[in-house]
């Protein structure tokens, strides 16, 4: 019964840290992505 607790919480963890993990990634996929869209209007902006 113990035991099957330990692991039930070690998977929660490892859930947990795979969640954060894929957010993190996500949001630095996000800020790139924003980044190059205004570094490609300030270099449109520039242009004209």
């Amino acid at each position: 019964m113990l035991l099957l607790l330990v692991l039930q919480q070690i998977q929660i963890k490892l859930l947990c840290n795979c969640h954060c993990l894929g957010w993190a990634a996500i949001h630095v996929l996000f800020c790139s992505f924003l980044r190059l869209i205004y570094q490609s209007y300030v270099i449109g902006l520039g242009s004209m």
